[in-house]
């Protein structure tokens, strides 16, 4: 299909999702550390994969890295890479669980590692405030992130904000209808949450829910695809959009996400085509 065809774009996109393993044998979550090479000082690079595949362990989880993808295709195909690789490589017990939240035992969270938070700040694109989170020791749950690294022509900070709410419109607003997860929004998923990079930004809403599907990782390309295009043709959100966007994703109201992607164009066929997928999968997942 059209939609489907390979063009280089003018963005590249990376990932750095996280992922937990989960034992079949013992019905519970383990720790990555001692299992997965790699930290965030020294990645492990994939010897299988070329240069930029590498894994590292990030508190409990699972993090993985790809090299920046010029399409939807090698995007998609990149992270599948990864998968492909962590199930072949994994002890035969462990297997990868793609969720945005999980709840470890006391046991798995006694080593230090699994109280480390975070490796620099977060801020928001909207108020500039540093939104880190610090502090995990009360809780026994843990998250995972599917961050969205974008590359584009001549980054610079202001205009990586901007960039930065669009995506929440293009991405942020779908997800508070697709992601179903409440624990990792409360915690990780509010508005403009976002890092400067040299390249351009690091948006880092989303959960990992859209990178265990091809449909979903291309989808989250070409979505990217036109926030970097609204901010390119000077569209103007306007302030009292602004407003409702964050409130919306901080309040993960879908039935106002509906209306303010309505209005943005956000709910257009591709966005009917993951939903479907979506709700099948969900269906799926609670059968009987």
């Amino acid at each position: 299909m059209e939609k489907d065809k390979i063009n280089n774009s003018q963005i590249t996109l990376g990932t750095d999702p996280e992922v937990f393993l989960y034992s079949s044998i013992d019905k519970i979550f383990y720790p990555s550390f001692g299992v997965i090479k790699g930290d965030k000082e020294i990645p492990f690079q994939i010897p299988d994969l070329p240069k930029g595949f590498t894994t590292q362990v990030d508190n409990v989880m699972c993090e993985f890295n790809i090299p920046p993808a010029s399409n939807p295709q090698e995007y998609s195909d990149n992270i599948q890479k990864i998968y492909d690789w962590l199930e072949k490589n994994l002890p035969e017990a462990l297997v990868v669980r793609v969720q945005p939240s999980a709840e470890f035992t006391d046991a798995m969270l006694a080593d230090d590692q699994a109280h480390i938070v975070g490796c620099s700040e977060d801020f928001s694109a909207y108020s500039g405030e540093n939104v880190s989170v610090t502090n995990l020791s009360e809780s026994n749950w843990r998250f995972a992130g599917g961050h969205i690294h974008v590359g584009y022509p001549s980054p610079a900070y202001f205009s990586s904000k901007t960039i930065v709410k669009w995506m929440d419109i293009f991405l942020g607003l779908p997800s508070v209808v697709l992601d179903t997860d409440e624990r990792r929004k409360a915690v990780y998923g509010t508005p403009g949450r976002w890092r400067d990079k040299d390249f351009g930004l690091e948006y880092r809403v989303l959960s990992n829910w859209w990178t265990e599907r091809e449909e979903y990782r291309k989808w989250v390309f070409r979505q990217t695809e036109k926030a970097y295009y609204a901010f390119k043709e000077n569209v103007e959100i306007g302030e009292d959009f602004e407003r409702q966007v964050q409130d919306c994703i901080e309040q993960n109201n879908a039935e106002q996400a509906r209306v303010l992607m309505a209005h943005f164009g956000v709910t257009d066929e591709s966005f009917t085509e993951i939903f479907n997928i979506k709700m099948k999968e969900y269906a799926d997942q609670h059968a009987g």
